[in-house]
């Protein structure tokens, strides 16, 4: 039975596309799948697809939490957009197909620029000094928000020249991204029905299938047959709320949960 509401295209061959391992790789997302859905309800293309897409939840939901107004944003700033960059790279390894456990930058600014223009026929165009978000604060090019990236997950010792001299701690970036992520995200999954390239690079991406919780997660909630699989993936990452919560914003909910 092959499910109406989500699947990805076939990838190349492996004579033509180069797709390495996928003939191996394939009963891997098959297992992982065993037990959480039908078995033949996806096809394992699909199966990864979804996986991918259930991570990326996961992380977005990660980084609410962190962001939620209980929370100190000076404390939990840095690692929510750390988790957040993980989600980009993430998207980035599938676009490129990236097939080992280097190039991570590449995968980084690959998916910010997917965010910058979703689509496999342009994202490729937009430059690394591009203006993906602006706050009242910064006007924020790739560079910039890959930099942030090494920075928040290293330490100042490893950021580049990228980030101007007269950067500071900025809380808002991260509010500016529900949205823009949504669409990027939505676009990918939409595309990825009709892309051979799109699933060909999908297959050969290096990405281990260590959990079936991703995938249940996404089925279960966002199978619909009431919209489509991308579009409530989508509606999921936009009711995100990562704005800036300011210290009276706690207090007004202390006060009123009192």
């Amino acid at each position: 039975m092959t499910n109406t509401l989500f699947k990805v295209h076939s990838p190349a061959p492996p004579a033509l596309g180069g797709l390495g391992d996928w003939i191996d790789q394939a009963p891997k997302w098959l297992r992982i799948a065993k037990g959480v859905i039908l078995e033949d309800k996806f096809d394992p293309i699909s199966i990864k697809a979804l996986y991918v897409t259930g991570l990326t939840l996961h992380l977005c939901l990660a980084v609410n939490i962190l962001l939620a107004a209980d929370n100190v944003t000076t404390i939990t700033f840095y690692p929510a957009y750390a988790i957040f960059a993980s989600a980009i790279e993430l998207l980035g390894r599938c676009i490129t197909g990236n097939a080992t456990s280097a190039k991570t930058t590449n995968d980084l600014t690959t998916g910010f620029k997917w965010l910058a223009k979703p689509s496999i026929d342009v994202y490729s165009t937009v430059k690394n000094n591009d203006i993906l978000i602006e706050t009242r604060n910064f006007s924020y090019p790739i560079s910039v928000l890959v930099a942030l990236r090494h920075f928040t997950a290293h330490g100042q010792a490893v950021i580049n020249n990228d980030v101007p001299a007269d950067f500071d701690f900025d809380p808002l970036v991260l509010g500016e991204f529900p949205p823009i992520l949504a669409s990027a995200i939505e676009s990918y999954l939409f595309q990825l029905t009709t892309s051979e390239s799109l699933s060909t690079n999908l297959a050969m991406a290096s990405i281990n299938p260590l959990q079936s919780e991703p995938i249940f997660q996404v089925v279960w909630r966002l199978m619909s047959v009431k919209e489509s699989f991308p579009a409530n993936v989508g509606a999921e990452i936009r009711k995100m709320d990562w704005t800036y919560k300011s210290p009276l914003t706690r207090l007004n909910k202390t006060l009123r949960a009192a």
